[in-house]
């Protein structure tokens, strides 16, 4: 039952940048409620985890800080949802938060051995490449041949594909296709510059564990070019704030370097490649050291399989 719960949290996990989500409250005529059915199959998945740990007698517990936070958040947002003007999307947002708990908890909990943690990370960096190398086609390809087409045949081609604009919509989309900045999967360009910059650390730690494991070059070849790739997806957006971020991340991540980075404990987790960053860090790395309660004498040091 817990790799069931682990191949649908995997497959929830590469879903969710391919679902636009950039407007949960649902309040924009475009928006897609798909996100609402993953915040659906999160639910079941919480379910279903709750009914195996009934099943199976798992009594540990892992709660840190994270989950006290999220779970403040999500009252103080079903709290301001009952005071809103606008209550129905102030009411599905705060449901996305109450899904962000269940589905960090989910992880967090199945997630409790280094070859599934490893796994999620794989899927998230593999999903998070596939995401840049389309930004990289659309930056190449398709936004060239929409620059073509005039105003008309850019609306025909809009209502073709089933995307209805009112006429200030309308402009924006063609001021999108003027400015030439690629957006991926996403429904601006400065979601997917974000998406992709939480994912180049991890990118950026992969070759760095290739190199310190010696691996062979041709692996570390392959993840440097990989990660090359995703910094250009993240150029081709055009996104200055995602830009900033790699820039901020890259000199913090050099300071440390200088201030005991290279330590034993550092040098022990890069060959064991736990390597986390963005959303990885949020649903994979806290794992890595999990405040248990009851005690680990009382659950068990290792969890079960």
């Amino acid at each position: 039952m817990r790799r069931v719960l682990l191949a649908a949290v995997t497959a929830l996990v590469v879903a969710r940048p391919l679902v636009l989500g950039e407007d949960p409250g649902l309040s924009a005529a475009q928006s897609d409620n798909g996100t609402l059915v993953l915040s659906l199959l999160w639910l079941l998945v919480g379910v279903g985890w709750a009914g195996w740990r009934l099943a199976a007698r798992r009594g540990e517990w892992y709660i840190g800080v994270v989950e006290a936070a999220l779970g403040l958040a999500v009252v103080l947002f079903f709290v301001s949802a009952a005071t809103a003007a606008n209550k129905h999307p102030a009411r599905i947002i705060a449901w996305e938060w109450l899904i962000l708990l269940v589905g960090f908890m989910v992880v967090r909990h199945l997630a409790a051995t280094p070859d599934a943690r490893h796994g999620l990370f794989a899927a998230f960096l593999a999903t998070g490449f596939m995401i840049a190398m389309y930004g990289l086609y659309q930056a190449a390809v398709e936004i060239p041949a929409q620059q073509a087409l005039t105003r008309t045949e850019l609306r025909d081609l809009a209502d073709r594909q089933g995307l209805h604009f009112d006429e200030a919509h309308f402009e924006n989309l063609y001021k999108r296709v003027q400015d030439k900045n690629a957006y991926g999967t996403f429904a601006h360009p400065n979601s997917y510059a974000g998406y992709i910059a939480l994912l180049l650390p991890g990118l950026v730690g992969v070759v760095i564990v290739c190199s310190r494991n010696r691996t062979d070059p041709r692996v570390t070849s392959l993840a440097a070019a990989v990660a090359l790739l995703g910094l250009a997806a993240l150029w081709v957006s055009r996104s200055r704030g995602g830009l900033l971020a790699v820039a901020a991340v890259g000199l913090g991540v050099t300071a440390l370097s200088r201030d005991g980075l290279r330590s034993e404990a550092w040098r022990h987790s890069a060959s064991r490649g736990r390597c986390c960053s963005g959303p990885a860090s949020l649903l994979l790395a806290s794992a890595r050291t999990p405040a248990r309660w009851p005690p680990a004498s009382i659950t068990g040091a290792r969890p079960r399989k």
